[in-house]
């Protein structure tokens, strides 16, 4: 199950934008970013199985035209309320089942006793022509030619829903039916493994965006509006596109469907670790696990991590700390930069802990503690193997022998920790309930659960 924060802008991109161009904000700590004209990325290594597909730049479209750019003020939409019912729950059905229990998402803002969220939108939609009057800042700067060089594209905001007045995000779970959470605390989470939060999000915060694509040739530059994925954003003189010729080879996986075509993807970046030394991979399995259920440390290494790569040169450390310093220690090569292959299977992990709440990074320590990650694995295989292509809820058949190799306080870490996806394991089967929105959850599991597996191999 993902964080309060973005279920909450999960559910607002429902509710505001069916047709799925509107894209929710994943981490609270970019609240301040995704505005309009600022640029944008597609992730050094997403994937199309879970989780945010973009990531900031940290500059706008006035770095990329020439001095003197005046830019437009984006056009404020009308304001819109999303008033909460009699239970504090959006009406957007930010509801899930999580190990058996309810899970709802209460907003209420700027002290009022309401529960609603008051949101405007941001656009610049009408402004984009009249902006292509401006010539491209030159001498190129260098940002643009290393992305130009190694074939990234880059999209610009042009819309952004930002909130009205402070806000106060709550996630609980109800009591009822499912695991005991008293079981649970007894395991050693109590303090740590907290089934209820509450975020502050402040005045201004985006909470979801749009984007248009850039095509940035050598004298002119336009705006894409046509969804086309061959579409570059780089052109040559000539007007054809340029090559790729970075680091990031285009994934495996795409040879494949379904279940073996996330298998292909996590076993292009496993096959790295595998290839580590022992001394290496223990180091880096110790500092990731002193780091599971620290989001903003997780995302403070991601953020280092990227920027590293993206200047390609050697990592100062001492800016992280702790064992972020020591990640980032054990992905330099011998110039002290980052060793980009190391560096983009650590980042791959990364981006599949982004979409697990805290409580299942707490539970995934437990099960590399338990040295329980290969029956945790096979279980997954079983489970994604006979349902990824399935678009509709429904029974499914799990072998109870997969369950019972796993006992006691075992099975019950890792009926939670696949639960908490949105999958219940409980009862005494052989049949369990699909639900299709389980999958994105459930495929980060299973990269971070393989990941783990291939740092703590002992050969």
């Amino acid at each position: 199950m993902a964080p309060v924060f973005r279920d909450t802008t999960q559910a607002l991109v429902r509710q505001l934008d069916p047709t799925g161009e509107l894209i929710p904000l994943g981490s609270i700590i970019d609240v301040s970013r995704f505005r309009p004209f600022c640029l944008v990325r597609r992730k050094r290594k997403g994937t199309l199985f879970w989780g945010a597909q973009y990531v900031k730049t940290d500059l706008s479209l006035r770095d990329v035209l020439e001095a003197g750019t005046k830019l437009p003020v984006p056009k404020k939409d009308t304001k819109i309320k999303i008033q909460g019912n009699g239970e504090g729950t959006m009406q957007a059905g930010v509801k899930t089942t999580a190990i058996g229990i309810p899970v709802n998402i209460s907003v209420s803002a700027g002290g009022s006793h309401n529960n609603c969220l008051e949101i405007q939108k941001l656009s610049i939609v009408d402004e984009l022509e009249s902006l292509k009057k401006w010539k491209l800042k030159k001498p190129e700067p260098s940002f643009l030619k290393k992305l130009r060089e190694r074939g990234e594209n880059l999209y610009m905001v042009t819309e952004a829903v930002e909130t009205l007045k402070d806000a106060k995000l709550e996630k609980g779970r109800k009591g009822g039916a499912g695991i005991s959470i008293p079981l649970l605390t007894a395991m050693g989470l109590k303090g740590s493994f907290s089934f209820n939060t509450t975020i502050h999000v402040s005045l201004g915060s985006v909470l979801a965006f749009r984007l248009k694509q850039l095509v940035i040739g050598e004298k002119n530059w336009d705006i894409s509006h046509l969804k086309d994925k061959k579409q570059k954003t780089f052109l040559s003189s000539d007007g054809s596109t340029t090559q790729r010729t970075g680091q990031w080879p285009e994934s495996s996986s795409k040879e494949h469907r379904g279940f073996k075509a996330l298998q292909a993807e996590v076993e292009a970046e496993i096959s790295i670790l595998k290839n580590l030394t022992l001394e290496r991979r223990e180091i880096l399995l110790d500092a990731l696990l002193g780091l599971l259920g620290q989001s903003k440390a997780l995302q403070e290494l991601e953020d280092m991590m990227n920027r590293a790569l993206d200047l390609e040169e050697p990592v100062i450390q001492g800016f992280l700390g702790g064992p972020g310093d020591t990640i980032l220690a054990k992905l330099q090569d011998i110039s002290g930069k980052l060793n980009p292959s190391w560096a983009g299977s650590i980042l791959y992990l990364l981006g599949a802990l982004q979409e697990l709440s805290k409580e299942q990074q707490h539970l995934l320590a437990m099960s590399v503690e338990k040295e329980i990650l290969s029956q945790q694995l096979q279980l997954m295989k079983t489970i994604l193997d006979e349902n990824f292509l399935r678009t509709e809820a429904g029974p499914f058949p799990l072998h109870c022998e997969l369950l019972q190799s796993l006992q006691g306080e075992e099975l019950i870490v890792t009926q939670a920790l696949i639960g908490l996806c949105g999958l219940d394991l409980q009862g005494d089967g052989p049949l369990f309930a699909w639900d299709p929105d389980a999958l994105p959850p459930l495929c980060a599991l299973y990269a971070a659960l393989s990941v783990f597996q291939a740092l703590a191999r002992t050969s």
